[in-house]
């Protein structure tokens, strides 16, 4: 059986204006207790249009600062993520590391001694210059992988808010 709007009160106060804050949720205007009710119950008719109008502004308000919030958060995870997965000092100790393998072949075939102490001195400089590397990229990757998690489940959040909210607006539609 439906229930008019108008009849519905605070359980906790007796009071007649509340909002709604969730799927079937309301807060209290005046005692500030929530209490649940499920909306397919209630009976949303002409008389209650602009309570639904104002429900629906409402959703759509908070639907789009949740939408900004998810934006905000996506670009603090791109920020994050690059700076806990960084790629420029990777790349040049890889390349280095390469060239180094490349100097080992020429000093093999060329059996220089020009060749082979160029071999000596990029191992010198690549080894370390690659072991700084790993282990600083592996820092960089504790440092910032926490903000990384976190930033995506507040997105997966927001996420879930919207849909919460989707939800409502189209039980308000029906």
């Amino acid at each position: 059986m439906k229930v008019s709007y108008s009849s519905l009160h605070c359980p906790h106060c007796g009071a007649k204006s509340f909002n709604l804050i969730n799927d079937d949720v309301f807060l209290c205007d005046y005692c500030g207790q929530k209490f649940n009710f499920c909306l397919e119950d209630i009976d949303f008719n002409s008389e209650n249009k602009i309570f639904i109008d104002e429900l629906k502004e409402q959703f759509n308000k908070k639907i789009s600062e949740l939408n900004h919030e998810k934006q905000l958060n996506r670009y603090l995870l791109l920020h994050y993520r690059k700076l806990a997965y960084p790629k420029v000092l990777p790349n040049i100790a890889t390349s280095i590391l390469v060239l180094t393998v490349f100097m080992l072949f020429v000093s093999i075939f060329s059996f220089s001694l020009s060749a082979i102490i160029g071999f000596l001195g990029s191992n010198i400089i690549s080894v370390p210059f690659f072991i700084f590397t790993k282990i600083y990229c592996k820092l960089k990757f504790i440092k910032y992988k926490d903000y990384v998690s976190l930033c995506a489940e507040k997105i997966v959040d927001y996420e879930n808010e919207i849909n919460a909210y989707t939800n409502l607006l189209s039980k308000l539609t029906k």
